[in-house]
């Protein structure tokens, strides 16, 4: 069974309801038109790497939700790849978590993401990406050199919890 996106949470959060600004959730992500988003960070009202709810950044909303195209377009403005929301997630974290796109993740890789972050539960890229099912980035991972054998911190390795098809790839590394 598929995770549920953490930022979806957002959508409905009370508590980060009084001082949400207006990029600040899921939803304006998935409609807004990309236009819009350039304006808004040409004309600075969407501080590119403002900490929102739970400590979101634009960056972070824009993996998870947009194309590349909108994510090289804030990279290039200077969003920052080492940001952390409370989660400890990176940009590169919540790609791996949200995103099946390898192309998405081979370009954080090429302008300098940490391949081998980890967030507060201490799993990396390639737990995160299996633990959510996001089997089509496992391969790109494996193959810019991921720790396979990095432990979480509760001892578990991207092995233990991939299924049996993943698991002899990353443990062989085909």
């Amino acid at each position: 069974m598929k995770k549920f996106l953490i930022v979806v949470a957002c959508l409905a959060c009370a508590a980060c309801e009084k001082q949400r600004a207006e990029w600040d959730n899921v939803e304006w992500w998935v409609t807004t038109p990309r236009a819009t988003i350039e304006q808004m960070v040409r004309d600075k009202t969407m501080p590119i790497n403002a900490s929102g709810c739970h400590g979101y950044t634009p960056l972070m909303y824009a993996v998870s939700t947009r194309g590349l195209d909108v994510i090289k377009m804030l990279v290039v403005n200077g969003a920052t790849l080492v940001q952390r929301n409370e989660y400890g997630q990176t940009p590169m974290l919540v790609a791996c978590q949200n995103n099946n796109k390898s192309r998405t993740i081979e370009y954080l890789l090429e302008v300098g993401a940490d391949i081998n972050a980890t967030d507060n539960e201490g799993r990396n890229c390639l737990i995160t990406a299996i633990l959510n099912e996001n089997y089509d980035i496992v391969d790109t991972l494996v193959e810019y050199g991921i720790d396979i054998n990095r432990p979480d911190n509760n001892g578990e390795t991207a092995a233990t919890y991939a299924p049996e098809y993943y698991r002899t790839r990353i443990l062989i590394g085909e």
